[in-house]
């Protein structure tokens, strides 16, 4: 029998449609508040709550715990976990980067202020990849934030769309990054001179 682990933001399990005629078994753990962003690395569960991040031992999917949790100063919009730090942007424009290698008693070790509202984040090496959005004037940004010392990140280049930026991913030398207007993909080879390679405007987009 297959478990698949829910990590619910109320008390109810929603509902699901099994493509296999295996049997699926249902477990979860309620944590009081909403749960906004949710990260999975290896056995550990990375969630935000507001301002706080929490760090979930799913070792025993029927049995999760928390392990530790740590607060930053704004609300938590993304989680990406690299390594033994955690790379988190919080509503007020920062990137906070926080070590976990211990998850009882994870440590806020540095942060850097990326401008506007930070809405997503990717991180691929030693580089940070954050899309910020601003409502005036209205203009998104791919901010690259160099976190080879994560006590003193530093921006290394930025890339402006000109429309809100809501999402990014990365793979090999390219940012594909999710805006108002479709895909744009940029070309981070050199990530203090982005350029931009290619785009998708699906139908009916003006």
């Amino acid at each position: 029998m297959r478990q698949l682990l829910i990590i619910s933001i109320l008390s109810f399990v929603p509902y699901l449609r099994a493509r296999s005629e295996e049997p699926i078994s249902l477990v979860s753990v309620t944590l009081q508040g909403r749960i906004s962003q949710v990260f999975v690395k290896d056995n550990l569960c990375y969630a935000s709550r507001g301002g706080e991040l929490l760090i979930l031992d799913i070792s025993e999917p029927s049995k999760p715990k928390l392990r530790g949790s740590i607060m930053v100063p704004g609300i938590i919009r993304d989680i990406y976990v690299s390594g033994h730090y955690a790379y988190v942007i919080e509503n007020k424009g920062r990137l906070r980067i926080i070590d976990i290698s211990d998850p009882d008693d994870p440590k806020r070790v540095g942060s850097y202020d990326v401008g506007d509202f930070p809405y997503a984040i990717c991180v691929i090496d030693r580089i940070a990849y954050v899309v910020t959005l601003s409502a005036s004037p209205v203009g998104g940004w791919l901010r690259m934030v160099n976190i080879s010392n994560p006590s003193r990140p530093r921006l290394v280049g930025s890339y402006d769309f000109g429309i809100h930026a809501v999402d990014v991913q990365v793979a090999g030398s390219l940012a594909y990054v999710g805006t108002t207007d479709g895909l744009r993909i940029i070309d981070v080879s050199d990530p203090s001179r982005p350029e931009e390679v290619g785009s998708y405007r699906p139908e009916g987009v003006p």
